[in-house]
């Protein structure tokens, strides 16, 4: 992988988001938008001639300490006006997110600045087109066997029935129905990565009959992984069980962190996409400057 091309587009995303946010925030009202509890609601205001350190200090904007610039104000902002409080709220979030942007702009600029393009490769390959023959046939047959390894690998697949095949509800991309949204979320981004995964394929450890949510096998290093994504673990028995399942999985060679992945369900809002392109890049694909 060339990860100078890499770096450079996350560069060029970054100046990007940068100046959207920077755009966002100069139309925004001054001031910062302080949140303050009252009994079973809240108040909200407009700090305005805040100190740096103030706007830094959670307790001045969830109302449990007052600003120590003298010269700060306060302005009371009514219910009728949640546009206002939304749109302060959000020039809130982006001002912290200003800061994480530009210190990973400055990191990637610094890479950028003291490595070449990384271009030695495709000039060796240029200089006749024998070499780029050569190299062709070599790489096309790797593709091959990478194919068809995929392809055996898929052809042992469980055909037998799943518990509670009723609630198999949701349908996917793949064309299966699986039980939740954010299964049907996971099985959309390993596709669009070209991951080849088998949804509830069939296992036994000793008596036990397992059924974990996902097996994969990495197209890059042709490791196997499973993945179980669980929902929210507020039943206990629903827990226990997930837990006991772990342990099986353990004694199999599946390993939380090395071999095996586990996510959990949030409260109305399903997975997290972030984390979840985070875990297909650095565990499955394993790009490390994901």
């Amino acid at each position: 992988m060339n990860y100078y091309r890499v770096l450079d587009n996350e560069r060029k995303r970054l100046e990007e988001s940068i100046k959207k946010k920077e755009e966002f925030i100069q139309k925004a009202p001054q001031g910062i938008l302080a949140c303050y509890p009252n009994r079973d609601c809240w108040r909200w205001y407009i700090l305005e001639n805040c100190s740096k350190k103030d706007t830094e200090n959670n307790q001045v904007v969830n109302g449990t300490s007052s600003p120590n610039n003298k010269k700060a104000r306060r302005k009371y902002l009514p219910k009728t006006e949640e546009e206002t409080a939304k749109t302060m709220a959000l020039k809130g979030l982006y001002e912290k997110e200003l800061l994480d942007d530009k210190q990973e702009l400055r990191a990637i600029n610094m890479y950028l600045n003291n490595c070449s393009s990384f271009e030695r490769g495709n000039k060796y390959v240029e200089r006749a087109s024998e070499f780029s023959r050569l190299l062709s046939e070599q790489y096309e047959a790797q593709q091959r066997a990478k194919s068809e390894r995929i392809e055996r690998w898929l052809a042992d697949k469980y055909t037998g029935t799943v518990p509670h095949p009723e609630e198999l509800k949701v349908p996917t991309r793949a064309g299966f129905n699986v039980r939740s949204k954010s299964e049907r979320d996971i099985i959309r981004l390993l596709m669009e990565h070209d991951i080849p995964f088998k949804y509830e394929q069939y296992m036994k450890y000793g008596n036990e009959d397992l059924y974990p949510d996902f097996t994969i096998l990495s197209p890059t290093t042709g490791k196997v992984f499973l993945w179980e994504h669980n929902g929210i673990m507020d039943k206990e028995g629903y827990a226990m069980k997930k837990l006991k399942d772990e342990g099986f999985y353990y004694k199999l060679g599946y390993v939380r962190g090395k071999n095996m992945i586990v996510t959990y369900e949030q409260r109305n809002e399903g997975i997290d996409e972030k984390e979840t392109e985070f875990i297909i890049h650095h565990m499955i694909l394993q790009d490390a400057l994901y």
